[in-house]
């Protein structure tokens, strides 16, 4: 499926340096979109820090506490976050673990980017989901 978001290309390369950089050392990694409330023009990314956040081969967790901040800060920004992105090792699809334990809220949305050493910063080459 595909989404509806405005992605800059300039962005789109910012999510491909951070994904490359963790994809390197065989490992996970993800973040959100940021928009202007009201809006679907993506203006910024909140990618994963460390606290609270699990990165392995095949698995990158972001813990409730950790999704609290981020959920309370754009809030208080009047922002808010159209979609979540992640990588995968090789092929970008719905894992069972995405499926069940993903922000599966309705109209929320959900990119996974494929081949995490070496992703494509064309944005239709990744895996497109809205809920």
């Amino acid at each position: 499926m595909t989404t509806r978001l405005s992605l800059p290309t300039s962005l789109a390369e910012v999510v491909v340096e951070e994904l490359a950089y963790y994809g390197a050392r065989g490992l996970e990694t993800g973040g959100f979109f940021i928009a202007p409330r009201g809006t679907s023009d993506v203006s910024g990314i909140a990618f994963a820090g460390e606290s609270g956040i699990v990165r392995r081969p095949d698995l990158f967790q972001i813990s409730e506490r950790a999704l609290d901040v981020l959920f309370n800060h754009v809030d208080d920004h009047d922002l808010w976050l159209p979609c979540h992105i992640h990588s995968h090792r090789f092929a970008a699809f719905m894992s069972p673990t995405d499926a069940s334990n993903g922000i599966n809220v309705e109209g929320f949305s959900c990119t996974i980017v494929p081949d995490l050493e070496r992703p494509s910063v064309d944005a239709a080459h990744w895996n497109w989901w809205t809920f």
